[in-house]
């Protein structure tokens, strides 16, 4: 609590803004503000406010649309009032300098869906944030380009950096519309692809999960395969057709 926090809800919310000039001590109870901060924040111009408060909605509209754009969608479209929740409860801090454009906004969306007992919503808002960060990846890119490998026989593996394996509790293949996403367990892979620079997303089963995740950089195709314990035949050939669109790769002396 302070005058960030204030400042933060006041520029987000509406109902923040008009208790400032209603009922200030309410507001500076609400968030435990000196006398003077208060009377800073009083003094404050209310048009001003109102401007800066609808340039940082938008802003933040814009970074999780950048990231998230169908959950931000549905969110807006069918839950206005949870979306005004969310806008007036973040306060913004600045991503990482690598992250990816609305990366840190859209998770904290993300986990403020999931408390709320929006688990299939969250669920899409991963897989959207899961194909941005693959999108906005330079190693994927570059991994992308690569020849894929002919055969994996002899070599360690590794996932290749153009794919990632995610899990999700809610099969988000299925949506829109989000509201509907089966309550289901779904392995998913999802690929950067080269030109033009796309992310291709695809469902896998156990078996095929259980052999991506093998390929952890250290260990060869027929100890991956001998981990696994099932069909050998079976899991030979899912490893080379893995390896022929460039999912896996022997492991890169780095």
């Amino acid at each position: 609590m302070g005058v960030q926090d204030a400042l933060a809800a006041i520029l987000s919310d509406e109902r923040e803004l008009a208790l400032l000039h209603t009922d200030p001590d309410l507001l500076r109870r609400r968030h435990m503000l000196a006398e003077g901060e208060l009377a800073m924040l009083v003094a404050a111009r209310p048009a001003g406010l109102q401007v800066t408060r609808r340039h940082v909605v938008r802003k933040l509209r814009a970074a999780i649309g950048a990231c998230a754009p169908v959950t931000l969608k549905h969110l807006t479209d069918r839950h206005p009032a949870l979306w005004q929740e969310f806008a007036a409860q973040i306060v913004r801090r600045p991503p990482p300098a690598d992250a990816p454009f609305g990366l840190a906004e859209s998770r904290r969306m993300a986990g403020w869906l999931a408390d709320r007992g929006l688990a299939g919503l969250a669920c899409y808002a991963r897989y959207e944030m899961a194909r941005h960060t693959l999108r906005c990846d330079h190693a994927a890119a570059r991994a992308a380009a690569a020849t894929p490998l002919a055969a994996p026989w002899g070599a360690v593996l590794e996932v290749s950096p153009a794919a990632r394996l995610a899990a999700f509790d809610h099969d988000v293949t299925a949506g829109p519309p989000l509201h509907e996403l089966p309550a289901r367990h779904t392995d998913l892979v999802l690929q950067r692809l080269c030109d033009p620079a796309r992310v291709r997303a695809f469902t896998v089963n156990r078996a095929t999960a259980g052999l991506m995740l093998g390929c952890d950089g250290t260990r060869t195709a027929e100890q991956v395969i001998a981990a696994g314990g099932g069909d050998q035949e079976g899991a030979r050939s899912m490893l080379t057709a893995l390896a022929a669109r460039g999912l896996i790769r022997p492991r890169l002396l780095r």
